[in-house]
């Protein structure tokens, strides 16, 4: 059996429509593709942007640890541990002493204790 040239011709114009599907295919997939990469770089912008809500799920945000620290020590176990000079008068600055130079007063213990009880 030989092929005629009519299916030859059919042969040919069969496959031209199934070319041209397939490109609009891959086409409509390429734009769907574009679509959603400029929707997902809006939606980052949108979210770069603007303010964010706290994770409600943080139940240890606002507790205060204890992390083995001086929280029970007395005045004068804190003043052993950090070398402070407790009660002592502040120590004045004697490295800027000259008539024009102002008077720094240093003591030790200041910001070292934070007394958070009631």
């Amino acid at each position: 059996m030989a092929i005629s040239p009519i299916d030859l011709q059919t042969l040919y114009t069969q496959m031209d429509k199934v070319g041209k599907t397939q490109l609009s295919h891959q086409a409509s997939l390429q734009q769907a593709r574009e679509t959603a990469e400029q929707e997902a770089k809006k939606a980052a912008e949108a979210k770069a942007k603007s303010v964010q809500k706290a994770e409600t799920g943080e139940s240890s945000a606002g507790k205060i640890t204890d992390r083995g620290g001086s929280s029970g020590d007395t005045e004068a176990d804190f003043e052993k541990k950090n070398g402070g000079n407790g009660g002592e008068e502040p120590q004045e600055d004697s490295a800027t002493a000259g008539p024009d130079a102002p008077h720094t007063l240093h003591t030790a213990g200041v910001g070292n204790r934070i007394d958070i009880s009631v």
